[in-house]
């Protein structure tokens, strides 16, 4: 994979930022790497919708990236082919 399809995510880790997730939502420890990180996916069209917080479990800076934890959407669309797999499924009759 190049590293213009590597996904932000795969980017991130890649790179050892410290990463942290809640459902889709991604969420990384703010430095200088995961910054720059970030600026190159969004110049490269990479759309991101960023925000800083200061996290109230440990007290330091991360970066909440919506919709960016590609695990969560890598294991949706397994569960939504084999939804639609299963849909489509003709049963015969039973003996």
């Amino acid at each position: 994979m190049t590293e213009d399809r590597k996904s932000l995510y795969e980017r991130l880790v890649e790179a050892g930022c410290e990463t942290d997730s809640h459902q889709s939502d991604l969420y990384v420890r703010e430095t200088e790497i995961a910054k720059q990180i970030i600026r190159d996916f969004e110049s490269e069209g990479g759309i991101t919708n960023k925000e800083s917080f200061t996290s109230e479990r440990d007290g330091q800076r991360w970066i909440d990236l919506p919709f960016a934890f590609k695990p969560f959407w890598d294991a949706r669309s397994r569960v939504d082919t084999a939804t639609e797999v299963e849909e489509d499924v003709t049963l015969g009759p039973r003996m």
